[in-house]
């Protein structure tokens, strides 16, 4: 592991990286389920 410890910032830009990219994916799979079933 690293020596020093990282910074709340960096954890604070990742959880928001983390939701942001899971809430594209999750409207993604809504807007294919979506088209898949109005076909």
């Amino acid at each position: 592991m690293m020596g020093h410890t990282m910074t709340p910032r960096l954890w604070i830009i990742g959880a928001l990286g983390l939701v942001c990219a899971a809430a594209a994916l999750w409207l993604v799979v809504r807007m294919f389920v979506a088209w898949i079933t109005f076909d």
